[in-house]
């Protein structure tokens, strides 16, 4: 299938489930300060701290992330 003159053509978004966290805005706040002084934005910091949940129930965080089976 050809795409017509000065039509953009987008790849196919995929997008991993997501939920939320709720958490009072203080709480937030905080991270986003913690994130601008490390310099990392504050998703890294929710991934640090699900590896972390995980790791201390024997759990691998990177390969469930990866869709593995563990």
């Amino acid at each position: 299938m050809t795409t017509p003159r000065g039509f953009n053509v987008r790849k196919e978004r995929v997008e991993k489930p997501h939920q939320s966290v709720y958490a009072h805005p203080l709480v937030f706040r905080e991270l986003r300060k913690i994130a601008a002084s490390e310099e990392v934005k504050p998703q890294d910091l929710y991934r640090e701290g699900l590896r972390e949940v995980f790791r201390r129930r024997g759990l691998d965080f990177d390969a469930l992330d990866r869709g593995e089976e563990v």
